[in-house]
């Protein structure tokens, strides 16, 4: 039988050091939410495709908010990456998820929206397109949402491939594609319709594709610059 220590009287217990509190943290303490840098890629690109909408309702200039789609979507490839390295609580988990989600609708199905309809898309003939794309963006959103959460509370394995078009792909495929709006202008609201069909099929057609690596994130990083610089010069 093992005996347990006994403590002498007069002997010292160790101290117990406190980690000492920053400042950021005395004041989030106070506010609503879980604030740590797991976040600050997703609030930043919730911002630029904000200021992409912003560009093409508020302002005729549907090519700067091609511009926000393409640093949305850089920054979309690296935000899952950063809140990996933190270990966060199942409330920090969860409200960072859910950022996430927010981020990724305002991005990659109201932002394009925003700029077909400052593209040409504003006449009540392309409603059905628009409307349709943005069910299917959100359709996919929330399931994705759900279904991973579900696989987290039953300790299920993290998903290993994409099942359907990540919405994220929207953030290249679209730019490309508003390559030829200078050379097809009046034509180029119905290409543009009909991208988004093919794009609201891909996001709700169960099939799978493999997730990128660090080699994979780099190409669609090069490929962004390359199509920002085609952008500047030919659109």
């Amino acid at each position: 039988m093992n005996e347990q220590p006994i403590a002498h009287e007069g002997a010292e217990t160790p101290e117990v050091t406190e980690k000492p509190v920053s400042k950021f943290e005395e004041i989030t303490a106070k506010l609503l939410g879980f604030y740590n840098y797991s976040i600050v890629a997703t609030l930043v690109g919730l911002a630029v495709s904000m200021l992409g909408i912003c560009f093409s309702v508020f302002w005729p200039l549907p090519q700067v908010s091609v511009y926000c789609l393409l640093i949305a979507g850089a920054i979309h490839l690296m935000d899952g990456k950063i809140a990996k390295t933190k270990m966060l609580t199942p409330e920090e988990a969860g409200f960072g998820r859910t950022l996430d989600l927010i981020s990724d609708f305002s991005a990659f199905v109201l932002l394009p929206l925003a700029i077909g309809f400052a593209s040409g898309m504003e006449t009540a003939w392309f409603l059905p397109f628009l409307l349709i794309y943005l069910l299917a963006g959100l359709i996919r959103l929330c399931y994705l949402f759900v279904t991973d959460a579900e696989r987290k509370e039953t300790g299920g394995r993290h998903r290993q491939v994409h099942i359907g078009l990540p919405v994220g792909s929207v953030s290249l495929i679209l730019p490309l594609f508003y390559l030829l709006r200078g050379a097809m202008p009046l034509v180029f609201p119905w290409l543009l319709g009909l991208l988004m069909l093919a794009l609201s099929f891909g996001f709700l057609w169960r099939f799978k594709m493999n997730k990128v690596g660090i080699k994979g994130m780099m190409v669609y990083l090069l490929i962004g610059i390359v199509e920002m610089v085609l952008l500047a010069i030919l659109a």
